[in-house]
């Protein structure tokens, strides 16, 4: 296990792997990447996780994307009262597809491409201007989401990819019956094999979006039911990206008497909801071979 600090943070060697820190301006992060990437190959998986969150750091953290070869997965935190998307954007334009983005966006305000402060209650609205559906945020293979709205990253209209999990604090019903209709239409998220919709607390501010609406959806979508007699299939594929050593390997189980087909080619998905929790995965069966796992 090995630990670089360049700028004497004194971040503790937690990783369980080699691990270095620096900045935009750091020459030695690309030079001891491709030592690495020389010594052992490219069959190594490199991260890259930026974050400007650590405040009580001076001079603050600069989030940024390096321009290094091999990297697989990146995790962006973005917590400040004022954050640039711009140089982000910069940065994501210059980078190859990632295999699996991990990303907060959690900050009260940001700068959008041309120069504008928009607040956090201009999000929703604003969520195309913010992050545009060319974004390659919405073409990685896995994405893990953490933020404000539903809408903002829009990874329920604008996901490519085969693996998504969106915490979100605010939820409105309406985003995720567009998705299901879009799904069960054929038109969209063909590539998808699992989707989870976690419900998180608010951060203090004294609403909480509204989580009773879930249940709702099984009606709204049309969807149908295995009979109670009967014990469903459980619903698990291997994950794209384990986030360290030891980790589980598969997705959260799906077991659900609820399903939903889609018109197109009658490939069936599982629908489970528990709580505050929406779990969506998609079967390589039809409606037939589906149901006819349970005779």
């Amino acid at each position: 296990m090995i630990g670089f600090n360049f700028f004497g943070f004194g971040f503790p060697i937690i990783f369980g792997c080699p691990v270095a820190y620096g900045g935009p301006n750091e020459p030695a992060i690309k030079s001891i990447h491709n030592y690495l990437l020389d010594l052992f190959g490219s069959s190594v998986e490199c991260r890259c996780k930026t974050s400007s969150r650590a405040k009580q750091l001076y001079p603050r953290p600069i989030w940024y994307i390096p321009k290094l070869q091999n990297l697989s997965a990146l995790s962006i935190s973005c917590h400040g009262e004022e954050e640039s998307l711009r140089k982000v954007w910069s940065d994501f334009s210059m980078v190859p597809v990632f295999k699996h983005i991990d990303f907060s966006f959690l900050c009260l305000s940001v700068v959008d491409l041309h120069g504008s402060i928009i607040q956090r209650h201009e999000f929703m609205p604003k969520s195309q201007k913010l992050f545009p559906p060319k974004c390659k945020l919405y073409q990685a293979e896995s994405i893990e989401t953490t933020q404000f709205y539903i809408s903002t990253p829009a990874i329920l209209s604008l996901f490519q990819g085969r693996q998504a999990i969106v915490k979100c604090v605010f939820f409105e019903i309406s985003y995720l019956i567009e998705f299901m209709n879009r799904w069960k239409s054929g038109k969209a998220f063909q590539k998808l094999e699992c989707l989870q919709i976690e419900k998180v607390e608010d951060d203090g501010d004294g609403r909480d979006g509204d989580v009773t609406d879930f249940p709702q959806v099984l009606d709204r979508i049309g969807a149908k039911y295995i009979d109670e007699t009967k014990t469903p299939p459980t619903h698990t594929v291997p994950k794209i990206h384990i986030e360290f050593h030891g980790a589980n390997p598969n997705t959260p189980e799906i077991k659900s008497h609820a399903y939903v087909v889609r018109e197109s080619d009658k490939r069936v998905a599982s629908v489970l909801i528990q709580g505050r929790v929406f779990q969506f995965g998609v079967w390589d069966k039809t409606e037939e071979e589906f149901l006819r796992m349970m005779e």
